[in-house]
């Protein structure tokens, strides 16, 4: 392995491991697991207590046309597992974001997934990740067990 991670806890060595990789590698959950010497991996599903996920959704001008609907139709299919201890919250990001407060209700969530729009702003998803773990660690809605869920096509 050849990495140091003593006296660091084992999210903090995965947070190193990722940040060490070369950009563009190819990774995965059984690969860090495998190098860094992870004992067990559980599900989300398997969770005693309630998750909070944010989804940040890439809404600029280059999610056009099926896009924008694949990326509603995988907002449905995550928003459909989530069980009544969750809550989800949508940020839309374009130049600037919109955040829509976290709600446990599966009808409300699919209307505000129905109501996403592209716009023809660019993406200043860095800033917008910012802020998203920002609201993780500080809107008193958000659970202990956090997920972050960013959905983009990486073009501004």
């Amino acid at each position: 392995m050849g990495r140091c991670f003593l006296n660091k806890t084992k999210h903090q060595q995965i947070l190193s491991f990722i940040e060490n990789l070369a950009i563009g590698s190819k990774v995965s959950v059984r690969f860090i697991a495998k190098e860094l010497d992870v004992s067990e991996i559980r599900t989300i599903s398997l969770a005693q207590e309630g998750i909070s996920y944010l989804f940040l959704v890439d809404v600029s001008g280059s999610m056009k046309g099926q896009k924008i609907s694949s990326m509603k139709k995988i907002l449905t299919a995550i928003s459909e597992l989530i069980t009544d201890k969750d809550n989800a919250a949508i940020m839309l990001v374009g130049n600037n974001t919109k955040f829509l407060n976290f709600i446990s209700d599966n009808e409300k969530m699919q209307e505000q997934i129905d109501s996403i729009e592209k716009s023809s702003e660019d993406t200043n998803l860095y800033a917008a990740i910012i802020e998203a773990l920002d609201i993780l660690n500080t809107n008193h809605l958000v659970k202990a067990k956090k997920c972050l869920v960013i959905l983009s096509d990486g073009k501004d």
